[in-house]
């Protein structure tokens, strides 16, 4: 199980995904997809296309990973759970199958998600990429748009050491004549993304053309999708640093998709009406996607007096953004909760955040967690966090030393988020 125990629990093949998939009658070749790749930002991609077309009045899955505290958060429809009983039946039908082809815990789930969209008959599925995208076990769908959101170091054991050999790797999400969205412009990865889309005759976009984005004031946004519209800031649940690209990339996807439909001679011509008329209802979705989609852990306000604030980012690339945002936040004192996974260095965590911070590092109770003494001899002397057996003795502790008007951050890890949820009984 990849979640718990890293790359060794990893099965990077599609081929036990795909006798699962034959064995419920390929559930996945009934759905109308939209694929959603990339290092940071495909999880609030993925959300907000599913919130947009559930608020479109479309019946919309979303399968997204890992969870935070509850399994079932993987598999969604219009914002609500898979029954705990639908999970129990389909362990128990296919159980003997499973172990039989000795399926992972990702491609049995991958499998399950699929049946249950197939058999709800969702309008739509947005499916999120575990990990890289070639051999995912997502990548058996023919998506009807493809989404890329951007490329950063990440996983580089598996999927390579530089961002091109990366890129490869999420390009294998693009198919065969269906366009694919791409959500941020890099220079060591443009070329690979449009090579493949090239090889495979694929209409391939980047937002930024898509979309006209103008911030017209400090709280209000421009979006030019057909014509103008205007969204508060304020308003979003799609915040922090990287909240304007995710939702630029979301905005155009959703466009893509809806000229996609229109074009598709299957479907009836007020399909792609639908979706593109009402923008107000679609602004509207984003600012509500916690109810439509059960977004959350992205710059997550969880209460006031002190500010405490929660991201699920987990790589350099994002901390590198996040400590800065956060730190500007603030007009008191930074309280930091944090814990690591192995394989990650934390030393980009801490380089993050002004000198000054109050750092308290706890351990996670997966085996996956880095222990905190060798959190610590990986920092040498260059910080001193405060240790705690568990992310809640770590966050108890920084909630009793902060002020009404500091800011405490809980980070480092999607883990290390979910352990708060739990223990704020949040699942």
């Amino acid at each position: 199980m990849y979640q718990r125990t890293g790359q060794f629990a990893g099965k990077i093949d599609l081929s036990k995904t795909l006798r699962l998939l034959e064995a419920l009658g390929n559930p996945h070749q009934r759905l109308r997809v939209v694929h959603v790749a990339g290092t940071n930002g495909k999880g609030s991609v993925s959300h907000a296309l599913a919130s947009m077309l559930t608020a479109s009045g479309k019946r919309t899955a979303l399968y997204t990973s890992p969870h935070y505290v509850d399994y079932r958060e993987r598999i969604r429809i219009d914002g609500e759970k898979v029954s705990e009983q639908y999970v129990i039946d389909f362990v128990a039908q296919y159980e003997a199958l499973i172990k039989e082809i000795d399926a992972s815990f990702f491609e049995f789930t991958v499998a399950m998600a699929f049946a249950y969209f197939a058999e709800q008959e969702v309008d739509f599925a947005v499916i999120e990429v575990g990990m890289g995208g070639r051999l995912d076990s997502t990548n058996v769908v023919n998506p009807l748009l493809s989404v890329i959101t951007n490329i950063g170091f990440d996983h580089t054991e598996v999927l390579g050491d530089t961002l091109p050999k990366i890129a490869a790797e999420k390009a294998g999400i693009i198919k065969a004549n269906r366009p694919v969205m791409i959500g941020e412009y890099q220079r060591e990865t443009w070329s690979v993304f449009r090579k493949k889309a090239f090889q495979e005759n694929a209409p391939i976009y980047l937002a930024e053309d898509v979309i006209d984005l103008k911030q017209s004031a400090s709280t209000t946004l421009v979006f030019d999708i057909d014509h103008p519209f205007s969204l508060s800031t304020r308003k979003l649940d799609l915040r922090g640093p990287f909240g304007l690209l995710n939702l630029r990339t979301a905005l155009a996807a959703y466009q893509v998709l809806a000229k996609a439909e229109r074009g598709n001679a299957n479907q009836p011509t007020t399909s792609a009406t639908a979706l593109l008329s009402k923008l107000s209802m679609v602004a509207s979705a984003l600012t509500k996607m916690s109810k439509l989609s059960g977004y959350r852990g992205r710059f997550f306000t969880l209460s006031q007096n002190p500010t405490v604030l929660a991201d699920a980012g987990h790589n350099a690339d994002a901390w590198k953004v996040i400590g800065p945002e956060i730190a500007n936040q603030t007009k008191g004192a930074l309280h930091v909760v944090c814990g690591f996974v192995s394989g990650k260095s934390p030393l980009p965590f801490f380089a993050a955040f002004p000198q000054n911070t109050s750092f308290y590092l706890g351990d996670m109770s997966i085996p996956r967690n880095r222990p905190v003494a060798e959190t610590l001899s990986l920092l040498e002397s260059a910080y001193q966090p405060s240790t705690f057996d568990s992310i809640a003795a770590a966050f108890e502790a920084a909630r009793a030393a902060a002020k009404a008007d500091d800011l405490l951050f809980v980070g480092g890890s999607t883990f290390v988020v979910g352990e708060l949820f739990d223990h704020l009984n949040l699942g």
